[in-house]
């Protein structure tokens, strides 16, 4: 279920975003200078997620399926690298 969330300390909860996915999709996500988060879902840019994100991040993820497997990357040859 294509959800965001977004944890501020005092409570936090899911707002729909972006289609739902599953087995051999491939979820990405990014954080633009401007302080935004923005998601894609096979190479299809699902827009922006979040914005005034800024300071230490620390993503997170969730799956609720039996047999669930996730698979974390840092880009393909000759991108621009993760920084952490």
């Amino acid at each position: 279920q294509g959800s965001r969330f977004r944890t501020t300390g005092a409570s936090s909860g899911g707002r729909p975003y972006g289609p739902s996915f599953g087995v051999g999709d491939t979820v990405g996500c990014g954080w633009n200078p401007d302080g935004s988060i923005f998601f894609t879902l096979n190479g299809r840019h699902l827009g922006v997620a979040f914005t005034g994100i800024w300071g230490a991040l620390r993503p997170a993820i969730d799956a609720d399926t039996a047999g669930a497997c996730v698979e974390f990357t840092r880009g393909r040859p000759k991108e621009r690298r993760l920084m952490f």
